[in-house]
């Protein structure tokens, strides 16, 4: 018979024994958890092990998981997942040889994983998730994409896809002129209680796709759909996109027309400044006319011939532009100075977000948008014609100066969180005119770390150039005349 304490050694080192066993088999089914798909659960099981591996490392698991003939699935899932990934974040970087091995491994991938034959288990929701994310933006096969909407409503028919991807979805229907079809799937998804901010870029992308593909009653009621569905904010970016259709499709006064229902349903004028601009480098004297009629109806005759000097500005036309507008107070030019630099951003002008760069979409996109590098002047900023307006006649703008045209920008690139474009464009006119800038403009220079070149402290007036610029013809003086017609519209 054995003591007691006998009995408890034995016990211990029994248990001892045990506990190692039960480690160790733990943490052989975590290594290899990735490797069994359980047929109760549509999901492919993670693991913290192969998470983060790397695609070179997974492709390596995956020929050993092959060598030994086990199940590949789990690790197929994951590496899908991966090379779908790496297309879709880097899109724009991704070289197009990196692009056509990983489009290919994907292809080659994706057939072993849905033959079942080779695999086992029940596909991944998240898996195909991300294949009609993947087939939406870089393969642009709708066929594919209406193939796993339909196995996702096989396999739970309650799955529904992240709104973020089904806008792709939109998008590429809408490209696929089946603008009916998209609209039913964005009433399908119902909308949110606020904007995404994760939901910009899909959105924008599919209004630039939209634009060029659909005339301007579908544009306008899929804007429409959007903003009543919180997919996007009606901000002047997305408001003025509708003018600009309807200036593309129907002329000027069709667009002015549109800008009146804007105000109407948004609160927000905008989009009459570019129409301006537009017409001037037109030169449709009598449709231009019109539209400043109907704006001074809209706010004031003042407010319209503003905006007609603006545009003269914009276009190095001096001489008109004086004769227009003598007197254009401070708070009208700051305002002025901030609408034209959100105008600046309201899409990339390269628009490296489309995927297909030979495509006539792209060409026409980049070639049109209302003419954005055009009108707006993406490339070189025109509000620089100020300068020269300033300089030519000191004596008539008043309050004005060059200073208040970089205090004025600087707010503006401020407000849009892009000062280091700010910081960019002005480097070459910084070391020109930083004579002309009160200390108050400086300091704010200063505080957002824009660094100053060493000058003189003192803000000298401005001296009249002597140099003149070309004349060029608009309007002829009696077109400046206030005869009794135009106060009656105007009034």
């Amino acid at each position: 018979i054995k003591s007691f304490d006998e009995v408890s050694d034995q016990l211990i080192k029994s248990l001892k024994h045990d506990q190692y066993k039960c480690i160790n088999t733990q943490s052989f089914l975590m290594d290899n958890q990735s490797l069994i798909d359980d047929s109760s659960d549509i999901y492919i099981k993670s693991t913290k092990s192969t998470r983060n591996w790397t695609i070179r490392e997974l492709e390596d698991h995956l020929i050993e998981l092959q060598r030994k003939k086990m199940n590949t699935s789990g690790i197929i899932s994951k590496l899908l997942t991966k090379y779908c990934t790496e297309c879709l974040d880097s899109e724009r970087t991704m070289t197009i040889p990196v692009r056509e091995s990983y489009m290919k491994r994907i292809s080659e991938l994706e057939s072993i994983y849905f033959d079942k034959t080779k695999t086992t288990g029940f596909p991944s929701l998240g898996v195909i998730a991300i294949l009609i994310d993947y087939y939406s933006r870089v393969e642009l096969n709708l066929d594919k994409v209406i193939h796993y909407i339909s196995l996702s409503n096989d396999i739970d028919p309650k799955f529904k896809l992240d709104p973020h991807k089904c806008v792709s979805v939109i998008r590429l229907l809408i490209r696929k002129n089946s603008f009916n079809k998209a609209i039913e799937l964005m009433d399908s998804l119902g909308g949110y209680d606020v904007v995404p901010n994760y939901m910009y870029r899909r959105v924008r992308d599919l209004l630039l796709d939209a634009y060029s593909l659909t005339n301007f009653k579908q544009f306008q009621y899929l804007v429409n759909k959007l903003l009543k569905n919180k997919y996007v904010d009606p901000s002047s970016i997305v408001l003025s996109l509708i003018v600009r259709k309807s200036y593309q499709d129907h002329g000027p006064l069709h667009a002015f027309e549109t800008i009146k229902t804007i105000l109407v349903q948004w609160n927000n004028l905008v989009g009459m400044f570019p129409i301006i601009r537009k017409l001037l480098r037109d030169d449709c004297t009598e449709e231009l006319k019109q539209v400043l009629i109907k704006i001074g109806k809209i706010r004031s005759r003042t407010y319209a011939y503003e905006q007609l000097a603006f545009a003269l500005i914009h276009e190095r036309r001096l001489s008109e532009a004086y004769k227009v507008c003598q007197n254009i107070s401070r708070s009208t030019f700051e305002e002025h100075c901030q609408r034209y630099v959100r105008e600046l951003f309201y899409f990339p002008s390269d628009n490296q977000n489309l995927d297909d760069e030979s495509s006539p979409i792209n060409n026409s996109i980049r070639n049109d948008i209302y003419e954005t590098d055009y009108v707006f002047d993406t490339n070189t900023i025109s509000l620089i014609y100020f300068i020269d307006y300033f300089e030519q006649y000191p004596s008539h703008t008043r309050h004005l100066s060059i200073d208040t045209l970089f205090y004025s920008l600087f707010r503006a690139y401020e407000k849009t969180n892009r000062l280091d474009e700010f910081t960019k464009l002005m480097r070459e006119y910084l070391s020109k005119y930083v004579q002309y800038l009160s200390s108050k403009t400086k300091d704010a220079f200063s505080q957002a770390g824009i660094t100053l070149p060493i000058k003189s402290l003192s803000s000298p007036k401005q001296s009249r150039k002597t140099n003149s610029h070309k004349h060029e013809r608009f309007l002829q003086d009696h077109d400046y005349e206030e005869d009794s017609n135009s106060q009656n519209s105007l009034s």
